[in-house]
């Protein structure tokens, strides 16, 4: 019986993070954003793909820096490659692998938290809102950065 709801246990948080990008390409990035008692949020990462399909925006949270009640929201940027053959037509192959363009820390604000749902991609740029976590004199806060092959500006 411990078994099978370890078993359980096991099943049900891998399936918290079903996207395209594994869940590898993320633990390493978090592993070094993160100090030794910090932890990735898994119901926080949402992915999404740009509509030509080349990069993948992935935004994430992770809490408890310093063993403190606080928390860090993320934006990383991927992009999907494939092998190419070596002579011409130098087609492509194989399954994708995925490389990090970059990251950029979101909601500095420890009042403002990633509004789920509102990023938007538009020709090389990614935008999104922060909105207060709590009604106050805080305002919701548009972030927007550009994106390249090599970089998130």
């Amino acid at each position: 019986m411990k078994y099978l709801f370890s078993l359980i246990l096991f099943l049900s948080s891998s399936l918290l993070y079903a996207g395209v990008l594994s869940t590898e390409e993320l633990d390493k990035l978090t592993d070094l954003l993160s100090d030794q008692y910090s932890v990735l949020v898994k119901k926080s990462i949402s992915e999404k793909p740009d509509d030509s399909g080349r990069f993948i925006y992935v935004t994430f949270t992770i809490e408890g820096f310093s063993q403190g009640n606080n928390h860090q929201q993320y934006l990383a940027v991927y992009i999907s490659e494939l092998k190419k053959l070596a002579e011409p037509p130098f087609s492509e192959y194989g399954e994708p692998k995925y490389r990090l363009v970059g990251f950029r820390n979101i909601c500095n604000s420890p009042l403002l938290g990633y509004k789920a749902g509102s990023l938007v991609t538009t020709k090389g740029e990614v935008t999104g809102v922060c909105a207060p976590l709590k009604t106050g004199r805080a305002q919701e806060k548009v972030f927007t950065y550009r994106v390249g092959r090599f970089g998130v500006y």
